[in-house]
């Protein structure tokens, strides 16, 4: 390395430059080490939110599906909730009446966010599916380390009340909310798919990893099963704060206008933090939002 250095460098330069560079090479080293030996697993001392995951007994004759450990959290602000699981949870898949695809703006950066997909259902039931990162309940999550094994992959189910106003009213995050145009066929085949999945989850622990196993790149390849328009591989689900434009153009989301205007009355945001607290949480957001074309 000294060959690389220019010979005028002073002394004390070309040492800070070699503690940096054993520095990062101690880093890659050690993950390297963690992502060989460690091993995925399925009993941890899991975070409160994470802490069960669903299983689900699918009739396809009757066409329901009956969940184990759906998630119902009362959130008062994002520390303070009360924590429940409701059990034995079914959804008869006749009755669903829409999907919508949730994306969740957390950070300033405009590609920065999560996805997530709603189910709502005529009797007015609405749940939420999020593949998320599984950490212990010591762990904060880092996408640098999700590229490590760091984390499980978990796929969180629980009712929108809980999962989307965590991020609408206890995070305050901006928050859109696109309604998705497929048949209700595949829709109905698409619950089916992300229910058996939770079981796979459930059963066989994974990985989950910053780029190829995330929130988008598994929405896409559950919708890649059952969607005869192919989402491809592209940037847009590695920043999935752009993952909207991209379905708006495949026809994936219903059209309310341009992209830019379907995007500003997609926003749930706002209205669901000038939300009294009366009522269905999931009816307040659907009366905000354009109806369906006649």
């Amino acid at each position: 390395m000294d060959g690389l250095l220019p010979d005028a460098m002073p002394l004390v330069l070309r040492v800070i430059v070699w503690v940096i560079a054993g520095w990062f090479a101690l880093r890659v080293w050690l993950f390297y080490r963690v992502y060989r030996r460690r091993i995925a697993s399925l009993d941890r001392d899991w975070c409160d939110y994470c802490r069960h995951q669903a299983t689900a007994e699918v009739d396809e004759e009757a066409r329901t599906v009956t969940f184990s450990h759906i998630r119902d959290f009362t959130w008062l602000d994002t520390k303070d909730r009360e924590e429940a699981w409701a059990h034995d949870v079914m959804f008869d898949l006749n009755a669903i009446k829409d999907v919508w695809y949730i994306v969740d703006h957390f950070s300033k950066i405009k590609g920065m966010a999560h996805t997530m997909l709603t189910f709502e259902f005529l009797d007015g039931k609405a749940v939420t599916f999020s593949f998320e990162a599984r950490r212990d309940a010591a762990d904060r999550f880092s996408p640098w380390e999700g590229m490590w094994r760091a984390y499980e992959l978990y796929l969180s189910i629980g009712f929108e009340r809980d999962m989307v106003y965590l991020r609408t009213n206890a995070r305050k995050h901006q928050v859109h909310r696109y309604r998705t145009t497929t048949s209700r066929r595949r829709e109905r085949e698409l619950f089916i798919l992300l229910a058996r999945r939770a079981d796979e989850l459930a059963r066989t622990p994974e990985w989950y990893h910053s780029l190829s196993t995330s929130c988008a790149t598994e929405l896409r390849t559950q919708i890649n099963r059952i969607s005869p328009v192919r989402i491809p591989y592209v940037w847009r689900l590695l920043l999935p704060g752009h993952s909207p434009r991209m379905a708006y153009r495949l026809g994936l989301l219903q059209r309310w206008g341009t992209f830019e205007e379907t995007r500003e009355r997609s926003r749930v945001d706002v209205v669901a933090r000038e939300w009294d607290g009366e009522g269905d949480y999931s009816a307040m957001l659907n009366a905000s939002l354009p109806g369906h074309p006649k």
